[in-house]
């Protein structure tokens, strides 16, 4: 993979200004163990940074079986990786999440979201449940359609270390038996505390819709979207792959905002009648959670293919965007790559408590 530039116009200070940034792709991906239980690929990570450990952990998704009658798109599972420098990853031993047949997760879970509490990882995922879910004539509350909705687990950090370095395992600790989010047209869940609540963003049939809750629970949706499709060229037909992060108050970033401001990246694509004909990804400020500056310079970069940025995941560090992003490698599998447009220190990067 080639180191690619490319040039990212953000409104950082004054909701009419925009400075120009440069995107650097960093040439290194991370790739699927051909002969791993991960080898059809990983994709749609979520990352975050603990500081008390010196180490980035990674959840992704993984396709750990193929398709059938039941499950035509394959059994997905969630894996985790932790790295020193956000590049090299090692992985866990095995998935932590796996397909549990009969369940709203019969088919597996997908595009996982992190929200580290000291040792404690808390995940949001997507649902896939099986076709004949409906069978028996019982129709569940989330219904018969193939994705049901929005789960969550949470996971205990038990790291260790040694002369060969820290390794990482990661303990159940909950998982819902039932979707906190129910129903169809879910997908890429993103959660952060704000102000004291938690916030999920998630992709809502091509919009980004905004949630609260106290207690992971029980989710209370805004009457309209955050965000919708049109407001680019790049975009006209749906938004996807939200992923909000943190941005002190400290770097002025928008609004005369007296405490952290969400910086919301996401990407769009737009349709004709031979398939896609332009997609991208760019950012939107929020000082409150909910009423987004849009950026009107337009996109990181643009694309035409499905195989680029299929899924992304954001960290800021002070006025410097740190991003993941889900990609086709060479051999076809899913892979995950890195970009960042400035310089950064693992010391003072973000986490997506937006509340200290």
């Amino acid at each position: 993979m080639a180191v690619r530039t490319v040039l990212f116009a953000i409104a950082l200070h004054l909701p009419s200004a925009a400075t120009a940034q440069v995107f650097t792709i960093d040439p290194t991906l991370f790739e699927a163990d051909p002969t791993a239980w991960n080898s059809e690929g990983v994709g749609a990570p979520s990352v975050v940074y603990a500081h008390d450990k010196g180490h980035f952990v990674m959840l992704f998704e993984t396709m750990t079986g193929t398709s059938d009658a039941q499950c035509p798109d394959g059994y997905w599972s969630i894996g985790y990786a932790w790295s020193q420098d956000g590049l090299n990853w090692s992985v866990g031993d095995g998935p932590i999440l796996e397909p549990t047949a009969g369940s709203y997760t019969g088919c597996g879970m997908r595009q996982p979201s992190v929200l580290r509490n000291g040792e404690t990882q808390v995940v949001l995922f997507a649902s896939l449940q099986e076709a004949d879910t409906c069978a028996s004539g019982v129709i569940p509350s989330w219904g018969c359609t193939r994705d049901s909705g929005i789960g969550y687990a949470m996971f205990s950090e038990d790291w260790s270390r040694g002369q060969a370095g820290a390794r990482l395992r990661m303990n159940s600790m909950a998982q819902i038996l039932t979707p906190v989010v129910e129903g169809p047209g879910y997908a890429e869940p993103s959660l952060i505390s704000y102000n004291g609540n938690l916030h999920m963003y998630v992709d809502w049939l091509g919009e980004i819709k905004h949630a609260t809750s106290l207690d992971l629970a029980t989710w209370t949706f805004d009457a309209t979207p955050v965000l919708t499709p049109g407001a680019h060229a790049w975009s006209q037909d749906s938004l996807y792959s939200p992923s909000a992060a943190c941005v002190p108050s400290t770097t002025g970033a928008t609004m005369s905002a007296s405490g952290p401001v969400i910086d919301l990246v996401y990407g769009g694509r737009t349709w004709g009648l031979s398939g896609l004909t332009e997609a991208g990804w760019t950012n939107a400020l929020s000082p409150d959670s909910s009423a987004f500056l849009t950026n009107a310079a337009g996109a990181a970069f643009t694309y035409s293919t499905l195989d680029e940025f299929i899924s992304m995941d954001a960290l800021r560090d002070g006025a410097t965007t740190l991003i993941w992003f889900e990609e086709l490698a060479a051999d076809g599998r899913p892979a995950i790559g890195f970009a960042t447009d400035g310089t950064w220190m693992r010391a003072t990067i973000e986490d997506r408590r937006c509340d200290n």
